[in-house]
């Protein structure tokens, strides 16, 4: 079995327990106000493995809910690494980075 195929089959696990405790078909939109509540846990302990999977977690439960496989999850992600490489960035006060917005022509 990859990698691949063990994400696959674990992305279902997740899916079908969380809609067998908490209701099915609820969409993306709740899952991902837990989502932004899990990454802000995993600020604050940014060494944390288990933190780091509660986020995974929910992504790969939102992710199934709006549609997305994993395969459609890599894909996007290699894509958007391939944008995100063509862009300029600039680091910012706090630390952080972000793209710097080409102006349109």
């Amino acid at each position: 079995m990859t990698n691949i195929d063990r994400f696959e089959e674990l992305q279902q696990k997740i899916h079908s327990w969380a809609n067998d405790t908490f209701g099915a078909n609820r969409g993306p939109a709740p899952l991902l106000k837990h989502l932004v509540r899990e990454a802000k846990d995993l600020q604050e302990t940014p060494y944390d493995i288990l933190a780091f999977a509660d986020v995974i977690l929910l992504l790969l439960n939102a992710a199934k809910e709006a549609g997305y496989s994993v395969e459609d999850l890599i894909l996007g992600v290699e894509t958007k690494h391939n944008i995100n490489i063509n862009r300029e960035w600039e680091q910012l006060e706090d630390g952080t980075t972000r793209h710097i917005k080409q102006t349109k022509i």
